[in-house]
Parts: C-alpha cells; sequence; structure tokens
C-alpha cells in the first residue's frame, strides 16, 4: 500500500491553523462582556456574562496553545516524512546502481 503527502498542502493547512490561532489570540471579550456585567449588576445575565468572560479567557488560550501546538508538530512531521522519504529514495538509488554494475 502507497501513502503519498502533498507537503506543500500540508504546510499550507498548517499556516492556516498557525494564522486562525492568531487571529483568535487578538479577540478580546473582557471588556464588552464586563459592560454587560457592570450594565446588570444582581441579574443573573450580569453573573453570566463575568462566569463567559472567565471562562472564555482560559478556553480560549487552551485552544490557540493546542492550535500552535498542532501547528508545529503537523510542519515538523511532515518534514521528517519528506525527509525519510528522500533518504530511502537516494537509498534506493544506490542499490540500483550497485545493481547495475554487478549485473
Amino acid at each position: 500500500m502507497n501513502i503519498e503527502i502533498k507537503p506543500a498542502e500540508v504546510r499550507r493547512a498548517a499556516a492556516s491553523i498557525e494564522s486562525a490561532a492568531d487571529q483568535v489570540a487578538k479577540i478580546d471579550l473582557a471588556e464588552p462582556l464586563a459592560d454587560v456585567a457592570g450594565a446588570m449588576p444582581g441579574h443573573p445575565a450580569g453573573e453570566a456574562a463575568s462566569t463567559c468572560q472567565s471562562g472564555w479567557n482560559g478556553d480560549k488560550r487552551a485552544w490557540v496553545k493546542a492550535a500552535h501546538a498542532h501547528h508545529q508538530a503537523t510542519t515538523e512531521d511532515t518534514s521528517a516524512i519528506v525527509e525519510a522519504d528522500d533518504q530511502s529514495a537516494a537509498e534506493g538509488q544506490r542499490h540500483a546502481s550497485r545493481v547495475e554494475r554487478n549485473a
């Protein structure tokens, strides 16, 4: 069974993941959610806004960290696969040359 990867496409996908992580990292809901909480003191919606703010920040950081890690792993793994494939091809060429010389 043969498996083919297209390194350029995989690297483009990894770059898209990295870009999404960078953009999500810039989203700041602290002020809008604080405004909601401040506009509704003592109201369940205001309390929910405060809870949402702290949950959002933690979840956002975790997602951004995971997306960056995914980008890095995908990029490194792609490079390792390409390198292994290149080494295998070179080894195959060396063996083919030896066979030709000994034929």
